[in-house]
């Protein structure tokens, strides 16, 4: 029974709002649990959950700031090197427009300018005059149709960028690409613009010694050469 606190009508006031106010908490508190089950049934999948509801999933691993699901795919390398190719068209694009815009401000037309100015900014770590035509004429002696593979180390920082500028040089050719790793250092990773199992007709070697298969090939520069190949070895063979 309330206890009276000698004060009349104030007093059961007072008990009355004290009951209101411990009830409204207990609903609240029962509000909370539903919204919550709510928030667990109303999707079938942990991953379509809401991130409140996923943060108390059990299922769900928390390292750090990050979180994975338990079960659910992994971002492969293959999205980093789609991330890091994107980044290099955009670098591309942004290096061309510079080039356009210096030679319009110097008065220049479009018609005198260096069409393989881009490239050579780009395969400058070929230590070569021209790099990019170097390479564009060592790469006319394969068919439109020819499949090309290019082997370069995956822990040297220009061997992504080199790659996609000469699969832009050897267009309409694919170019597919190994990145070979170091044990300790760096993982073996891979471009499959072509079919791993698809007859590949030339060897385009970065920083990789070519091995047995420098005999009938191109030295374009002292750090890329070209050679030809018939055949659908695994490409991982390649790296030496």
């Amino acid at each position: 029974m309330p206890r009276r606190t000698g004060l009349g009508g104030r007093g059961r006031r007072h008990t009355d709002a004290r009951q209101w106010r411990d009830s409204a908490v207990t609903s609240g508190r029962q509000a909370t649990r539903i919204d919550r089950l709510s928030y667990l049934t109303a999707f079938s999948k942990p991953h379509q959950r809401p991130f409140v509801a996923r943060l108390r999933d059990p299922r769900v691993v928390r390292y750090g700031f990050m979180q994975e699901e338990r079960g659910a795919p992994r971002v492969r390398r293959n999205a980093s090197i789609q991330a890091s190719a994107i980044c290099l068209c955009a670098l591309y694009a942004a290096v061309t427009f510079t080039v356009m815009a210096r030679a319009t401000l110097r008065g220049s037309s479009f018609e005198q300018l260096e069409p393989y100015q881009t490239t050579d900014s780009f395969l400058r770590v070929l230590d070569a005059p021209h790099p990019g035509l170097l390479v564009e004429n060592s790469l006319r002696r394969y068919a439109p149709d020819q499949r090309l593979l290019f082997v370069g180390p995956a822990g040297e920082p220009s061997t992504l960028r080199v790659y996609y500028t000469i699969s832009h040089l050897a267009y309409p050719r694919p170019v597919a690409a190994i990145f070979c790793g170091e044990p300790g250092k760096s993982r073996t990773s891979a471009v499959e613009r072509v079919p791993r199992t698809a007859e590949i007709g030339g060897l385009i070697f970065f920083e990789t010694d070519p091995g047995p298969w420098a005999a009938g090939g191109t030295r374009v520069t002292s750090r890329l050469s070209i050679s030809p190949y018939k055949g659908a070895d695994p490409w991982e063979s390649f790296c030496r």
